[in-house]
């Protein structure tokens, strides 16, 4: 039987993709400019350390061929620059999914770059409540433009030729839930910190 790679990540990650957008805040019509930089601030380190153990993994260029332009830590770093916020990469390394493979790799990239893909409804909502206030500084939002489709169906490509073997296909599914589970536990933990935060100011 042959087994779809990508309807099964799709199905087995629903329930932590689910929680993931419980924890975005952009679609909030209250939504404010400080509460968007501070979401970006949140997912800078994230990002920084997921992909720079990406980077490390011997072969992925080879599964992903344009690995290197997907990186989305400078992107990141420059909206927050333009918001006035200085880029912090400082995290709890625990809360970053463990990745030594290549079939590891492609889970993880399953989450982030479906992250990419999935922003593209964000970004209209977070244009929609701030308008120019947040003129140019959504390159993390807008992923690859007009190719964000394409390049989401190109990554696609490559899971499917890449993970044919049962347990190569079973590393990707954890890996993706990993990264989820990582990511979410990471922007609950900020949003508490800036919400303790936040508390003390007032006090």
């Amino acid at each position: 039987m042959t087994v779809d790679i990508l309807a099964e990540l799709k199905r087995r990650t629903a329930d932590l993709h689910r929680g993931i957008e419980a924890v975005v805040p952009l679609m909030a019509p209250a939504l404010t400019l400080e509460q968007y930089a501070e979401y970006l601030g949140r997912l800078y380190p994230f990002y920084s350390a997921v992909e720079a153990r990406l980077a490390a993994i011997t072969g992925l260029r080879s599964a992903v061929p344009d690995l290197d332009a997907r990186w989305k830590t400078e992107i990141l770093a420059r909206d927050l620059r333009a918001l006035g916020k200085l880029p912090e990469d400082d995290m709890d390394l625990s809360l970053v999914p463990e990745l030594h493979s290549v079939p590891q790799a492609l889970g993880c990239l399953y989450v982030l770059e479906g992250s990419t893909l999935g922003a593209q409804i964000l970004i209209r909502s977070v244009h929609g409540t701030l308008g120019r206030e947040v003129e140019d500084k959504t390159g993390f939002l807008a992923g690859y433009g007009e190719n964000t489709a394409f390049r989401w169906r190109q990554l696609s490509g490559c899971l499917v030729s890449y993970l044919t073997g049962a347990n190569d296909r079973e590393t990707a599914v954890i890996a993706a839930r990993a990264t989820f589970m990582d990511l979410h536990e990471w922007l609950v933990r900020g949003q508490r910190l800036h919400q303790y935060e936040g508390e003390f100011a007032v006090r």
